[in-house]
């Protein structure tokens, strides 16, 4: 048993041993300054300068240290460009989308006629109420539509079939297609498509099952099954020309898409839609469902435009792939599950959530959103619903940092260049007919126009996102600046856990096995 005058005194044992392996360490380690703190041959006042300036010089190193950690944890991606060109084959051509600017053709629906008329059918009042979500020039006058003559539904079903009825087919638009060269007088590449600006018409871009998780059985946007093609990884095959989506084998016109689109102007009605005469059209990836009114380019009638394309590639070194997404600030398609999509797209991820807050604010949601059978399409009754929403949506930034839409990690964008020319192809096309003693159908009702898109260049730089800090580059970088300040080391280190376990252990022992005097 110890005694009350033992236990006392160990502790001071161990205080003592503590301050003798304390001054030994000072003496003999190799950080600046503290051998000159534990010299006591020196005056006290030189001894407490020296340790002031070695406790500065730990601060301002403390303190570097800390922007290196901030910077190494907030931005530890940074993107530069490759060092090598790619060939435009090895990325899709990309999706182009059109949409003519006649919605509803007045040979099939008189919109303006039945705008007017005051006792309409069931019928007539259900055709009406589906054409309001479609015919804009009203609503964007600030002028609301709904006259007050509804089925007293505040929904609307069939809204794919209606379009598909009264809307300009595919084959009322299209008289003559080119792809790489070679022409397709039924363009049946181009497959329609329901978007935010009604019935469209999609080339290259992936079908309605493999984009999205809710089809919906719908008839359109039912292109081929990809093949030959991964979203990250690329084409599987460099040499094989068969392969969907379909790519450009070289720049310029005949590597490309051409595209001759005649309009009714008949059927405009203005009512309906502003006076214009032409189409919008949007480039865009293959995976991304179109979003046209934020990104389309128009083009007017009896004009010949050329779209030059110029892609935007953003790769990524695997070495980032350990990040935690909010780190490297980009999603990785297996990361990030969508309801509505089986592929991950910033664009895509957008439109889902918008999707969600519009379902979220009128119950309901608008005829071109992904929906699952159970939700309901909003009618003309809700239009001031769905419109307030897609504007709260848009600037609310607290709902968009919600949505934790970040970019996706490899990521293909397309940057376009038009130039365009007044032309009669009207003229010139009945001309050769005329010429080629065939019957013509063209009139001045009709109007042409000729739409051609190739890429501008064979090669491209892309981005390339790498990491910034690497573990070793960080160690390198503390360790500079702890060697420049205090003389610190990784022997330092060794030499504090020797001289504060190690040593104090030996020196308390032996002070213990010391003799005692009284």
């Amino acid at each position: 048993m110890e005694t009350v005058q033992q236990k006392v005194k160990r502790p001071r044992g161990v205080v003592k041993a503590a301050r003798h392996s304390a001054g030994e360490f000072c003496r003999s380690t190799s950080l600046h300054g503290l051998q000159y703190v534990a010299d006591t041959s020196r005056p006290p006042l030189e001894r407490l300068l020296w340790l002031l300036i070695f406790l500065v010089s730990t601060a301002i190193v403390v303190h570097f240290v800390g922007k290196i950690w901030d910077r190494w944890q907030t931005t530890p991606v940074m993107v530069n460009f490759d060092e090598k060109t790619t060939p435009i084959w090895s990325i899709p051509f990309p999706a182009i989308t059109i949409c003519p600017d006649i919605k509803v053709q007045e040979t099939t629906f008189n919109y303006t006629e039945m705008y007017y008329k005051m006792n309409k059918t069931d019928e007539e009042i259900d055709k009406f109420n589906k054409a309001q979500l479609v015919c804009r020039a009203m609503f964007d006058f600030g002028i609301n539509t709904h006259i007050n003559e509804d089925n007293g539904n505040s929904s609307v079903d069939g809204m794919d079939e209606f379009l598909e009825e009264v809307s300009p087919s595919q084959e009322d638009m299209m008289l003559v297609c080119s792809w790489r060269g070679k022409e397709d007088f039924d363009c049946n590449d181009f497959k329609p498509i329901i978007t935010d600006d009604g019935l469209c018409f999609t080339f290259n871009m992936l079908n309605s099952r493999q984009l999205l998780r809710h089809p919906n059985d719908k008839p359109s946007y039912q292109h081929p099954n990809v093949s030959h093609w991964m979203f990250e990884k690329g084409y599987d095959d460099t040499e094989n020309v068969d392969v969907y989506p379909k790519r450009s084998m070289r720049p310029g016109a005949r590597g490309g898409l051409s595209v001759f689109l005649m309009f009714d102007l008949q059927d405009l009605d203005s009512l309906c839609n502003l006076a214009t005469q032409g189409i919008k059209i949007v480039v865009h990836n293959p995976t991304d469902f179109p979003n046209i009114h934020d990104n389309y380019f128009r083009v007017n009638v009896g004009n010949d435009v050329v779209v030059g394309i110029k892609p935007r590639v953003m790769t990524n070194s695997e070495t980032i792939r350990s990040y935690s997404p909010d780190r490297r600030q980009c999603y990785y398609s297996s990361e990030r599950h969508l309801s509505y999509f089986h592929v991950y797209t910033q664009s895509n991820c957008e439109l889902e959530c918008l999707t969600n807050y519009t379902q979220q604010s009128c119950n309901c949601v608008q005829f071109f959103m992904p929906r699952t059978e159970e939700m309901s399409v909003c009618g003309a009754q809700n239009q001031m619903c769905t419109e307030t929403a897609t504007d709260s949506f848009i600037t609310d930034d607290e709902g968009l940092e919600l949505c934790d839409c970040l970019p996706d990690c490899y990521e293909v964008k397309y940057d376009v260049e038009t130039s365009q020319a007044n032309a009669n192809i009207t003229k010139t096309m009945g001309d050769i007919l005329t010429a080629l003693k065939q019957e013509t159908l063209f009139s001045e009702q009709f109007q042409v126009s000729r739409v051609s898109f190739y890429y501008k260049d064979g090669q491209f730089v892309s981005s390339h996102r790498s990491e910034l800090y690497g573990l070793l580059d960080f160690l390198a970088n503390c360790g500079g600046l702890l060697g420049l300040c205090v003389g610190f080391s990784m022997l330092s280190l060794v030499e504090i856990v020797y001289f504060f376990t190690v040593r104090f252990i030996s020196n308390l022992r032996w002070r213990e096995k010391q003799p005692k005097y009284p």
